[in-house]
């Protein structure tokens, strides 16, 4: 079931958690209404921040991902999201954006509930693991992909929301102007 369609671009350039493009789409799994809804918010938030529609556009779904799956990005709950990262050497605990290096380069987003308590928190979580499926990478403190978050409270060194820094690595892994106006 199509939730939304969200407007704000891209082109085909390198490698990342998602294939670098224009258009993605996303499909949020075994969600509750208040989560689900966060998400829709958080990929709003990237392509109000993105400013161009002609830079970035999000179809959101709720779905299932089976195996068989041919979107650029799922995203669903895992209840123990550290036993899981520590079985691939990952020691993020709270969320995590992987790739599954087939043809179709699907994101596989997963958010630690166990770990949120905070809707706040969640969706800068999400906010951040969206950047990663955009094919951003960890940046400095005061923008949304800075690497380091306090799940019991709302960040404090990372920006709780996409920032123009943040637009700015979108756009120029993209080649494309920067249209931001946020700050």
């Amino acid at each position: 079931m199509k939730l939304r369609s969200i407007i704000a671009g891209a082109s085909i350039i390198a490698s990342g958690c998602s294939p670098i493009t224009n258009s993605y789409s996303l499909d949020i799994v075994d969600f509750d209404a208040e989560h689900t809804a966060a998400i829709v918010d958080a990929a709003n938030k990237w392509v109000a921040a993105v400013n161009d529609p002609s830079q970035l556009t999000i179809n959101v779904y709720t779905g299932s991902c089976d195996p068989s799956y041919k979107g650029d990005g799922c995203i669903f709950p895992l209840t123990d999201i550290t036993a899981y990262m520590k079985s691939k050497e990952i020691f993020d605990a709270m969320g995590q954006c992987d790739n599954d290096w087939g043809p179709e380069r699907t994101s596989w987003i997963y958010i630690d509930l166990s770990e949120i308590k905070d809707i706040d928190v969640f969706s800068h979580v999400v906010e951040h693991e969206l950047g990663h499926m955009f094919d951003l990478k960890h940046t400095g403190v005061g923008t949304v992909m800075y690497p380091y978050s306090n799940v019991s409270s709302p960040q404090t060194d990372a920006a709780q929301d996409v920032t123009c820094a943040d637009v700015q690595q979108y756009v120029d892994l993209r080649g494309a102007t920067n249209h931001c106006s946020l700050e």
